[in-house]
């Protein structure tokens, strides 16, 4: 993957109709680059703070019911230096990702779909193989993180790369990767330091390297873990109530050294088997399935 690519396939959302692209821009990036390059090394001390950061350009889609999803579009002078530190590292992300043996969402290169990167496995394939996990045991453990891409803290990032100890030790060490990736996020959008943009492959790479950091975490506690996480979506599976409440509780603490918070609403330990087709699904199709079309 190089920068031309990522900016081609993975810098627009993939809830933008194709009429919308970034084809030009990827194409021509390296004479734009140099051109801001000479442009910036131009300007006045002053002025060059001006260009130190920016505003996403943002648009909501919607979700379920009234419910909307805001989607972003980095301005691509910071988005492309945020993109191109990621690619130039991308080999150690790979290393992080590789860690976690539970996650359905780490970055896989499939340019046939369109994309700079997809998710491993779909949701579909995530919630097949959850099923899979799910047999020899007595529970089921399901939850989510509470507006996991809004809520996301980027100074995190280096504590998911480096550990927290030592990112907290050189927080101003500009040659470490997860401050590089936590300025370059942040000047995407006013330097806030609260969420990252949702839309761009970007945001996939950066929040797998927090997702894959803790399932890390989760499989150095418990050896022989059944379950999957897709994103911030977790289903895992028990012999015993008692075992999953522990988990639980476990993982709640463990998103909580990393600022993230559980989706309480979501969050509910289930007795299996249960069905995997809703019962209002299976009446309707029984329903229809007995209706017969007069002229």
């Amino acid at each position: 993957m190089n920068i031309e690519e990522f900016l081609k396939q993975g810098y627009f959302p993939k809830e933008l109709p194709p009429i919308f692209n970034s084809n030009s821009f990827a194409n021509n990036y390296d004479s734009i680059n140099k051109s801001w390059v000479k442009k910036f090394n131009s300007l006045s001390k002053t002025d060059k703070k001006l260009y130190n950061e920016s505003l996403c350009v943002k648009f909501s889609i919607p979700k379920t019911g009234l419910a909307r999803k805001e989607i972003s579009i980095p301005n691509p002078l910071h988005q492309s230096h945020l993109s191109e530190v990621l690619i130039n590292n991308y080999s150690l992300l790979e290393s992080i990702y590789n860690k976690s043996k539970i996650s359905s969402s780490r970055p896989i290169i499939d340019l046939t779909k369109n994309r700079a990167y997809i998710t491993l496995d779909s949701y579909n394939q995530f919630i097949d193989k959850c099923i899979m996990d799910s047999l020899g045991f007595k529970y089921e453990l399901s939850l989510d993180v509470s507006r996991f891409f809004p809520t996301l803290y980027t100074h995190v990032i280096p504590w998911a790369i480096h550990t927290k100890k030592i990112a907290k030790q050189k927080r101003n060490d500009k040659s470490l990767l997860g401050n590089q990736i936590d300025d370059h996020v942040r000047f995407t959008q006013s330097n806030q330091t609260m969420g990252i943009p949702i839309g761009p492959d970007s945001s996939l790479l950066i929040s797998e390297i927090i997702g894959c950091t803790i399932d890390y975490n989760l499989q150095s506690k418990y050896k022989n873990i059944s379950g999957h996480r897709y994103i911030d979506d977790y289903k895992f599976y028990f012999k015993s109530l008692s075992e999953a409440e522990k988990f639980c509780d476990y993982l709640r603490e463990t998103l909580r050294s990393y600022e993230l918070d559980i989706n309480e609403e979501k969050t509910g330990i289930e007795l299996l088997p249960k069905p995997f087709t809703p019962e209002w699904v299976i009446m309707l199709s029984s329903f229809l399935k007995n209706q017969y079309i007069t002229v």
